[in-house]
């Protein structure tokens, strides 16, 4: 996914260009710096290796890689990511590194 293959790459300003706009101005918002800045200070794994099988509901999707689990909106340029760096959590939602609110 080319979102993971940014993260590997080192290349931030690659990845916000796919995050979704509300994960990214909550992101820039939060840490209070540039997506890229922001994105790089996550520490967020680079997915790493073939993708599970995509769970798809309409316009949203849950993607799981060996080493995150991303969440994916469409949006009419294309499928962004609303979500990174998440955690399933025993009996509770994922907990994620980034979100959008």
């Amino acid at each position: 996914m080319a979102f993971e293959e940014a993260l590997a790459e080192g290349d931030y300003a690659q990845a916000c260009t796919l995050l979704a706009p509300q994960t990214r101005e909550e992101l820039e918002g939060t840490e209070n710096m540039s997506c890229s800045a922001a994105l790089e200070g996550q520490d967020l794994p680079a997915g790493g290796g073939a993708p599970g099988p995509t769970q798809v509901y309409g316009r949203q999707a849950l993607l799981r890689l060996p080493d995150d689990t991303l969440f994916l909106s469409q949006f009419a340029d294309g499928w962004k990511v609303t979500a990174a760096g998440c955690r399933p959590q025993a009996g509770e939602p994922y907990r994620c590194m980034v979100k959008g609110g």
